[in-house]
C-alpha cells in the first residue's frame, strides 16, 4: 500500500498548496507556495547552492534572510529572486499560513474526499447490463463469465 501511495506523490502535489501569511510553517523548497510550483522541482537541486538558501529554510527565512540579492545567469533563478522581493512586501507577521486543497471551484481551506475523487477519476459511461448480474439485496451464488 505504501509503495502505491508513494507512486501517487506527483498527482497529489497538484491538489495541495500553501497560502503565505507569515511564512513560518511553509518549506521554501518543498511546499507549493508560489505560482511557479514547488521550488525544488522548478529550480532543481543545484538551486539550493546557487540561491544560498538552506535546504530546511522556511519562506520567512528566505525572505527575511540577510543574504545579498544576486544576479544569476539562469532566468529561473532571477525569477525566484524577483518573487522573493514581491513577497517581502506582502509578508504579514500576524497572519498564519493557510493550507489549501483543490476543489471543483478552485482551492479551498477544507479537504473533501468526494471532490478529490471526482477530480482524480476518469468518468465513464454507465454500464446498464450490470443490474442484470448484480443485485443490491443479494449476493450471486454462482460464477459466470460475461462476454461483450
Amino acid at each position: 500500500m505504501w509503495r502505491k501511495m508513494l507512486k501517487m506523490r506527483d498527482l497529489a502535489k497538484m491538489f495541495y498548496r500553501k497560502e503565505v501569511g507569515n511564512g513560518r510553517h511553509i518549506s521554501f523548497w518543498y511546499d507549493k507556495w508560489s505560482a511557479k510550483g514547488v521550488m525544488i522541482d522548478y529550480i532543481g537541486e543545484r538551486g539550493i547552492i546557487d540561491m544560498g538558501i538552506s535546504r530546511d529554510a522556511t519562506v520567512e527565512d528566505a525572505v527575511i534572510n540577510i543574504r545579498r540579492r544576486r544576479r544569476h545567469r539562469i532566468t529561473e533563478l532571477n525569477a525566484v529572486e524577483e518573487a522573493l522581493l514581491v513577497l517581502k512586501d506582502k509578508l504579514r507577521t500576524n497572519v498564519e499560513d493557510i493550507s489549501l486543497w483543490k476543489r471543483d471551484s478552485g482551492f479551498k481551506g477544507r479537504f473533501s474526499t468526494y471532490e478529490t475523487w471526482k477530480l482524480v477519476r476518469e468518468p465513464t459511461t454507465r454500464c446498464e447490463w450490470a443490474f442484470g448480474i448484480w443485485f443490491s439485496q443479494a449476493t450471486p451464488k454462482f460464477a459466470f463469465i460475461a462476454w461483450l
